[in-house]
């Protein structure tokens, strides 16, 4: 069976294995694999765009995220972080290419992530465009689909948010927007189409099994250590931006997980569904 340090072909791995040995052999995650590595490339660029604090005339308007530093912190804001951040990333991108070629070609974790993918691309650009300032129905509209779909754990749960969203960005005011951002190279407005076709394609899917084969199994521990230290990287900054950015919350809401945000929207949706009638 082949080493610990030879399983992934990375230049970074030989930094970032022994850090991720420690790390849960299953999955500890709140998002996808592949939403994660979107999300992480998005903490990378906010990092780098507020490491340091922002002065005019010699006053802090903005600070920093190095303001976060304290001693015998897990981690510490330098500039370093940031490309820390994608070389991690990178090794775990390693890593779970190694384990989808070590697997069966089923195709259908594939499919789940690239239906994630969808969902978050679409659904980022449809706060882009709503982000103006002014509360329309489409806010509402969005507002509510936010709440109908915090949770998309599951195959069923992925293909209804797919759905509305979808049928959110048809609507002809709506999608002539996305066409605008599309033109300006801001979003691909085939996902619009994508995600409408994943919809069946998740019905139809059957639960993804566990790797049998050793070889398989062990590709997929290694994978999941590092991306669990992965995960971990990045909610030790997103900790760090809500403390530095506590008093600009729309700074601080660059740094979060927009998938979270479904979760928390559908989690107070069912508490006030239980919540008795007065």
């Amino acid at each position: 069976m082949p080493t610990l340090e030879l399983v992934v072909p990375s230049p970074d791995a030989p930094r970032w294995l022994p850090l991720a040995a420690s790390q849960p052999a299953d999955l500890k995650l709140s998002v996808p694999v592949e939403i994660l590595f979107g999300e992480t490339a998005d903490i990378a660029r906010f990092v780098a765009n507020f490491l340091e604090s922002k002065r005019v005339d010699g006053k802090v308007t903005v600070p920093g995220l190095q303001t976060a530093n304290r001693k015998n912190a897990k981690l510490r804001f330098d500039d370093k972080t940031a490309t820390d951040t994608l070389s991690l990333m990178a090794t775990c991108q390693a890593a779970q290419t190694r384990y989808k070629l070590t697997v069966p070609a089923s195709g259908s974790g594939d499919t789940r992530e690239r239906a994630h993918g969808d969902l978050d691309e679409l659904t980022s650009a449809l706060e882009l465009i709503f982000d103006d300032g002014v509360e329309d129905e489409h806010d509402r509209q969005l507002a509510q689909l936010d709440q109908e779909h915090g949770e998309t754990s599951n195959d069923d749960t992925l293909a209804a948010a797919l759905a509305d969203y979808a049928g959110l960005a048809r609507q002809p005011e709506v999608y002539a927007e996305l066409t605008e951002l599309s033109e300006q190279g801001g979003f691909e407005l085939a996902v619009v189409e994508r995600c409408e076709g994943h919809v069946n394609a998740l019905r139809m899917l059957p639960a993804a099994p566990r790797p049998k084969d050793p070889a398989a199994l062990e590709a997929f521990e290694q994978r999941n250590r590092l991306v669990n230290l992965l995960q971990q990287q990045v909610r030790l900054i997103r900790a760090g931006a809500r403390w530095v950015f506590r008093k600009q919350p729309t700074i601080a809401r660059q740094a979060t997980s927009a998938y979270d945000r479904r979760k928390r929207a559908e989690a107070r949706r069912k508490k006030a569904a239980q919540a008795p009638v007065s």
